[in-house]
Order: C-alpha cells, then sequence, then structure tokens
C-alpha cells in the first residue's frame, strides 16, 4: 500500500527539473494540487474475494470488477486475485469463474 502524500509545490519542483525535451507544456501551480488518491490494500481484496468465495464456492470475474467503480479499486482486485493464485488458493476455470482450490488439487500440485 502506497501511503505517501506528495504536495504540489514538490511535484511543480520535480516537474520543472525535467530535461526540456520532455516537456510539452508546464503546467499551471493550480494543477499541482495535494493529490489524494483513496487507498485500497490488496489484501482488504483478497479478503473480499475469498468472504465471496466461501459463501457461495465460486465468484465470476467479471462481475467482481463490474462491482468495482475506481480504478484503484480495480487494480487491488486484480492484484488480489494474482496473488491469491500465487498462493495456490484459488483456481481460475476456462468460464471465468473463480474457485477454492481444493485439497485434493493441492495434493497433486
Amino acid at each position: 500500500t502506497y501511503t505517501r502524500i506528495h504536495y504540489g509545490d514538490v511535484l511543480r519542483d520535480i516537474y520543472l527539473n525535467i530535461p526540456e525535451r520532455l516537456k510539452r507544456i508546464i503546467p499551471s501551480q493550480e494543477r499541482f494540487t495535494a493529490i489524494n488518491v483513496p487507498v485500497v490494500s490488496v489484501i482488504s481484496k483478497g479478503v473480499y474475494v475469498f468472504r465471496k468465495l466461501l459463501k457461495s464456492g465460486q465468484a465470476d470475474i467479471d462481475i467482481l470488477f463490474s462491482q468495482t467503480e475506481k480504478k484503484s479499486e480495480r487494480v487491488a482486485l486484480f492484484l488480489a486475485i494474482l496473488e491469491l493464485c500465487k498462493l495456490k488458493r484459488i483456481i481460475i476455470t476456462e468460464n471465468n469463474c473463480i474457485k477454492i482450490r481444493s485439497s485434493q488439487l493441492n495434493d497433486s500440485t
């Protein structure tokens, strides 16, 4: 989870130090207001996915993503699914469903 806060004047100073060939326009000071993006943790989305799976047995990936409104939520959801696959906690079926990996599948890998 990225927790640092960057203030506009710092960002503007960094931008002004970029070589001229990389600059297209110099934005006004108003464009460099403090960036405040809501933090969505990957762990919270992993817990969300796993609880859905415990409740219903499977979840459709397309429906999970359609229920998220913000880009940061979608990214966290994708990373959570990726991490759960990597940890061999879930499997993704051919029809885009997520299921909890059974103990039989764990024993065979």
